[in-house]
């Protein structure tokens, strides 16, 4: 992609994830605590695709792998984040 299409992409992802947070936070105001993160990694796809090229070429296999290695400490469905946050504190430590 060209410096003028990644600008494009990037006005575009913007206003598309303004918009979708208004919508959908006004509805679901409890899934709040899971919004955040997985909308700031989208403001940054544009950002990594100039720095690196794209995405698929750095992004996925980690991802997997970590999501390979976070969901089975994953126990609770009522209560996530508490096995996450677990998890990430017993990975720290293993260090």
């Amino acid at each position: 992609m060209n410096s003028k299409s990644l600008i494009k992409l990037s006005m575009g992802l913007h206003f598309r994830i303004h918009r979708v947070s208004q919508i959908v936070l006004s509805v679901f105001s409890d899934c709040l605590s899971a919004c955040p993160l997985t909308i700031h990694a989208l403001l940054h796809v544009v950002d990594g695709m100039e720095a690196a090229g794209p995405v698929w070429t750095r992004w996925a296999f980690p991802t997997e792998r970590f999501c390979g290695r976070l969901l089975p400490e994953i126990r609770s469905r009522r209560h996530p984040f508490s096995n996450i946050d677990s998890f990430v504190v017993a990975s720290n430590y293993r260090r």
